[in-house]
């Protein structure tokens, strides 16, 4: 006979022996720490690959229980409200996890140079177990990947339910069309994992890579209302020691051009190899159609017309803005708002695509290196 559902409970919890622990401690002595750690557990942890499910996969399933005696889920435009509040919950005790330690010690003890704050403590913390280093398959990354999923399909549900939960919250009814959340994650793993590699065909053009490691885009800022053209966040003078956009190009260019003296001035001309311009054309136009697939598939809501299609980096000499912009500690988001009207409307919300994690960096990293290299090109 198949497990009963509480079986398969007690299965994922003896599996994650981490958390066990915890819970038998909790249950010996209800102390408020032991529920910190118990959150945090819940919130930064990868969840297993496995088609059993987690805990935490089947405490997402049952809080979307709407009738217990029929099995029916509540929709999801009821659902993603409760997944904001469970992740506002589980952030509360992951900060007070950490933050018990790192308050209480101060300064770490490392008085050089190095020695970080409180604060910055915290905000490295953050970002390693949250932020843009956060493990792809971490509670978070799942909690929220299920709301952005939830909100984006709620829009379509009019009169009705169009997207229910299976018992073990490991398959999604949309529109009565089974899928399997493991096919998903896969398809997304797979898509980002082609745009890094199209990306490190790129990058291995430049022998020394070591200018990779003066990017930190956690401490790059945007001013998204700047229209001065051809401006974008790596033109502000506040990233100049964030970014390195010349390194690559260093390397790249002069296996392209070559040198011929202009008799008739007197000096010497740069000379581009065209053959070898269009093999680099070729190459970053098979990265960009791998990037715009990780993008859609990956952001949590769906492309309006050809938006994807019509991003631009930098601002151009008209009236049209760019919408590749820097967020919150490495951030990158895509703001495809044609007018100042629809930033007074309800719509703000569907012009808005932050891009996961992974890609903003591989996004950040392509804007800085490789299109610094074939913009020049192509303006010649």
């Amino acid at each position: 006979d198949a497990p009963s559902p509480l079986a398969k409970v007690r299965a994922a919890l003896q599996q994650d022996t981490v958390l066990r622990g915890k819970v038998v401690r909790l249950s010996n002595d209800p102390d408020k720490t032991l529920i910190w750690e118990i959150g945090e557990h819940l919130l930064s942890v990868a969840l297993p690959d496995d088609v059993d499910g987690s805990v935490l996969s089947f405490f997402l399933a049952a809080i979307a229980i709407k009738r217990p005696v029929n099995g029916t889920f509540i929709s999801a435009g009821a659902y993603t409200p409760f997944l904001s509040q469970l992740l506002y919950c589980l952030r509360l005790c992951w900060f007070w996890h950490h933050a018990r330690y790192i308050i209480r010690s101060g300064v770490n003890a490392n008085q050089g140079p190095e020695a970080k704050s409180a604060s910055q403590q915290i905000s490295a913390l953050h970002t390693s177990k949250l932020g843009p280093d956060a493990d792809i398959n971490s509670g978070g990354n799942a909690i929220q990947s299920l709301r952005a999923f939830g909100m984006a399909t709620a829009k379509a549900e009019g009169g009705k339910d169009t997207i229910m939960w299976s018992a073990d919250g490991q398959t999604v009814a949309v529109a009565g069309h089974w899928v399997k959340l493991q096919d998903v994650k896969t398809m997304m793993k797979d898509a980002i994992t082609t745009a890094e590699q199209q990306l490190k065909t790129l990058l291995a053009r430049a022998k020394d890579q070591s200018f990779l490691a003066n990017f930190d885009f956690a401490k790059v800022v945007d001013k998204p209302s700047q229209d001065e053209p051809d401006m974008w966040f790596g033109s502000m003078a506040s990233n100049e020691d964030h970014l390195d956009l010349r390194s690559y190009s260093n390397q790249v260019l002069p296996t392209i051009l070559s040198l011929r003296k202009d008799v008739g001035l007197d000096r010497w001309m740069a000379e581009p190899d065209w053959d070898k311009v269009q093999r680099l054309w070729d190459e970053e136009n098979d990265f960009l159609k791998s990037l715009l697939v990780a993008v859609h598939i990956t952001s949590g809501m769906p492309s309006r017309g050809s938006e994807l299609l019509e991003t631009t980096w930098r601002n151009d000499y008209g009236t049209r803005l760019r919408n590749v912009l820097a967020g919150h500690d490495g951030e990158i988001l895509l703001d495809s708002t044609y007018s100042k009207t629809e930033y007074k409307s309800t719509r703000i919300k569907q012009n808005l695509r932050f891009l996961h994690p992974r890609l903003a960096n591989i996004m950040a990293i392509y804007l800085s290196t490789v299109r610094q290299t074939t913009d020049r090109l192509f303006r010649r």
